[in-house]
């Protein structure tokens, strides 16, 4: 798993280091992709996307389209019927 400065890393690195030598907070990092105009800020979800995909691993985006289809279940309603089992 990329830590959070591996994360802001490569998206430093994957966006071109506009501003080397510089280390930006995340919330200056998000703060200055809001300020962006829509197509710039596309861009820079793609290339994020692009750097961070094959991290993702493929039980995680399975369970993200299952959501997405209404199976999953409750957390808390999980844990009682183990609870009551």
């Amino acid at each position: 798993m990329l830590s959070i400065w591996g994360w802001c890393r490569r998206v430093w690195y994957g966006c071109g280091g506009a501003r080397l030598g510089a280390w930006l907070s995340v919330k200056e990092i998000l703060r200055e992709i809001e300020a962006l105009p829509n197509e710039q800020r596309l861009s820079v979800l793609e290339s994020v996307r692009r750097l961070v995909e094959p991290e993702i691993p493929a039980s995680f985006k399975e369970g993200m389209e299952q959501i997405k289809r209404g199976e999953g279940i409750d957390l808390d309603e999980a844990l009682r019927e183990l609870d009551e089992a």
